[in-house]
């Protein structure tokens, strides 16, 4: 039976996943559960999959999911009784994730799980299986495999509970039951590399409960622990640029530029980071410092839709600063780059009928991957014996072909796909900054026509 059939949706992969947990929990000698034959015959193929398994590992490690999938497929297909099959298929189906075939992938895993419910990666399959119906936004079935993952005997390993823990926090978080997710959260050991995250997400719950300084405790606490990766540094990034912002709204604006100016420069959003510092200086009254912070903005990242805002905030410093000539130099500047009034609502029109199309081309694009993927897992030798009748063998080398090139039209697909997204997110940024660009400009043209007034009255004196 093909294996779309058995999982075809997400409640049906639940009940069967339950009973492979209650099944796992009865005592070893009440399971059955076939187990590989050796003899001499099969120790040398045995040893060939062990060198490709091996070979597979690697590429995994390396992050070359696409040769790695292509080696586990021919394991399957060449030798389906290797005593690491479970292994073997566990391994394919996160490659699967990897490159994003998430159905392929969840199709994968729960073939995995309910086959192999004796392998000892039947937690780490049900935990895969938990983040994909949490990428996919089925937050309530994520808790459920969850609560699966908990369930299994013996009890999983630490780090399969910190992994659980923590997408169980982000589900609760997601369906706003904040307790539940500061619980989760706080389950992760510390020597976790999910910890950290685990205190920021905890603290963001926090806030929704309005335990402001609980948050700010717990915000504080992240701040102390030791940076040894990149990934750490980021989210120390993250926390300062959060605390500037509560500062910053609770009018402590000491606080917040002192937060402002904690974070690296070499931070993802850095351009937010010097907005942020200038506003937060300019409310101090410390407009050269303010401007200071703008210029550095300007010179960086020009190109950027938040460079209105910059230009319009850097002329109001040099406004209270009494410097005219600059002032009227940054709103003209902001009034040339920025598109007459009577023009946007033709551009707004343009946009939005591109959007429609593009979205349009994105979900015929989603059908035919999904289509592609469910043809591509039911291909797969998840059920292959041996001992094939004559004719399979003669059409079996058309099959191996027939996958590698439905594979290749996948990745392909997906590329598109991407590519397609891609454009939807700029089409829809242009489309929310366009409103906003058009304010900055009426207000650019205010603050020019007051500039020009006190530059004449400074010269009449």
């Amino acid at each position: 039976m093909r294996i779309s059939k058995i999982f075809s949706t997400s409640n049906l992969v639940l009940i069967l996943l339950s009973a492979v947990v209650m099944v796992k929990n009865v005592p070893a000698q009440e399971q059955v559960i076939q187990s590989p034959l050796f003899n001499s015959a099969n120790i040398e193929l045995e040893q060939s999959a062990d060198d490709l398994y091996e070979k597979s590992e690697k590429l995994f490690d390396e992050q070359e999911y696409w040769e790695c999938a292509r080696n586990l497929i021919i394991l399957l297909d060449v030798y389906p009784n290797y005593s690491k099959i479970d292994q073997t298929v566990y391994m394919l189906g996160e490659c699967l994730y990897e490159t994003g075939l998430l159905d392929g992938s969840k199709k994968i895993l729960a073939f995995f799980a309910t086959r192999y419910y004796k392998s000892t990666l039947l937690p780490d399959g049900l935990c895969s299986l938990q983040r994909i119906e949490y990428d996919k936004g089925n937050y309530d079935i994520s808790l459920k495999i969850n609560s699966l993952v908990l369930k299994c005997k013996p009890s999983p390993s630490q780090s399969i509970l910190d992994y659980t823990n923590y997408y169980a926090g982000l589900a609760h978080y997601q369906l706003e039951q904040n307790q539940n997710a500061l619980d989760s959260f706080n389950a992760i050991s510390e020597k976790s590399p999910y910890y950290s995250h685990g205190l920021y997400q905890g603290s963001l719950a926090l806030l929704k409960m309005t335990k402001i300084n609980e948050a700010f405790a717990r915000f504080h606490k992240i701040l102390r622990l030791p940076v040894y990766t990149s990934e750490r540094q980021q989210l120390l990034n993250e926390t300062h640029l959060t605390l500037g912002y509560l500062y910053y709204e609770m009018e402590s604006y000491a606080a917040a530029i002192k937060q402002f100016n904690a974070i690296s420069r070499e931070y993802e959003n850095y351009q937010n980071v010097l907005l942020s510092s200038g506003w937060t200086a300019s409310k101090m009254g410390d407009y050269k410092e303010a401007v200071l912070y703008l210029t550095d903005f300007i010179s960086n990242y020009e190109q950027s839709h938040k460079t209105p805002e910059s230009l319009f905030l850097l002329g109001r410093c040099y406004l209270k600063l009494g410097l005219y000539a600059e002032a009227l130099q940054s709103y003209d500047y902001l009034i040339e780059i920025l598109p007459e009034n009577n023009y946007l609502p033709e551009t707004l029109s343009e946009i939005n009928n591109s959007l429609e199309m593009q979205l349009a081309e994105i979900e015929k694009t989603k059908m035919d991957v999904l289509v592609m993927e469910s043809k591509f897992v039911n291909e797969l030798p998840l059920n292959a014996k041996q001992d094939l009748p004559g004719y399979v063998k003669e059409e079996k080398s058309q099959i191996d072909a027939r996958r590698v090139e439905l594979f290749s039209k996948i990745r392909q697909e997906h590329q598109q796909l991407n590519e397609l997204s891609s454009k939807i997110r700029q089409i829809q940024n242009l489309n929310s900054v366009t409103d906003q660009q058009r304010s900055w400009r009426a207000f650019a043209e205010y603050g020019k026509s007051r500039a020009m007034f006190l530059y004449k009255g400074r010269q009449l004196q």
